[in-house]
């Protein structure tokens, strides 16, 4: 959605994978020495916080209408976020990277399994998300280019059809959208790929495909950003949470 870019407060160490074991609010404890909580209520706010293995935030976004709230709690092994409200936000949990090419990417498969509970509607959709840069770190010159790997969406896609993917023999339908976020000095793509059928917030991903396709079709030979899974909030009026097992996000260093 052209969001600020939320930079992190801190940077993963090299492990082999990022491994994130999530459950249900009344396995995560409120506090603690490996603890974290936040939440976020209002326009125009950026939480986030990091461990040693991943990286957690949140997102209000101002530019849209509406006072959505939304907080996340969790530890080294769990995560949950909920929402209440109108408007859209976004949390998401994930890692950052550090110099890695995009082209150096491999097929080291991205996985989750999550649950989003949104029981008074409103749109949502739920992705890998994530930044590619042109350099290997973020700065006020930088430019970048913004990607989805959308699973799960109940909105229809506005931005342009550029072509379509089969990954793992399922296709994909792609879009491409020029876009210069008012932080950035130049402009950038936003790249999505929407799953076409068999929508689900479980499973495997192989990312390398999508890379590929989208480096042949204008996206910067640059440096991974961060790969994150995302739930994203737009309109209407939410009121439930996302929790999730088992995620993994490759090294690919």
């Amino acid at each position: 959605m052209g969001q600020k870019l939320i930079m992190p407060l801190v940077l993963l160490t090299a492990f082999s994978l990022l491994s994130i074991r999530c459950a249900t609010d009344n396995d995560i404890p409120s506090s603690g020495p490996a603890g974290f909580d936040g939440s976020i209520q209002g326009d125009g706010y950026y939480v986030e916080s990091g461990t040693g293995r991943h990286h957690v935030s949140i997102w209000q976004a101002g530019y849209w209408s509406g006072s959505n709230a939304l907080s996340w709690k969790g530890d080294v092994e769990k995560i949950l976020f909920t929402f209440d409200g109108s408007g859209g936000a976004i949390g998401r949990v994930g890692k950052w990277y550090d110099g890695t090419k995009v082209r150096d990417v491999d097929a080291s498969p991205v996985n989750v399994s999550a649950k989003v509970d949104n029981p008074t509607g409103g749109s949502y959709f739920f992705a890998i998300y994530g930044w590619v840069f042109d350099q290997p770190s973020w700065g006020p010159s930088t430019r970048r280019d913004e990607y989805y790997v959308i699973e799960d969406a109940t909105m229809d896609e506005s931005d342009p059809l550029i072509g379509s993917l089969t990954v793992d023999g399922v296709e994909y339908a792609m879009h491409k959208f020029t876009f210069a976020p008012p932080e950035q000095d130049m402009p950038g793509y936003r790249f999505k790929a929407i799953r076409k059928t068999g929508k689900r917030q479980s499973g495997p991903i192989n990312l390398k495909p999508f890379f590929e396709y989208w480096l042949a079709n204008g996206m910067y030979d640059g440096y991974l950003g961060e790969v994150t899974w995302a739930i994203e909030l737009l309109g209407g009026s939410h009121k439930g949470s996302f929790t999730c097992t088992d995620i993994v996000i490759p090294e690919y260093n």
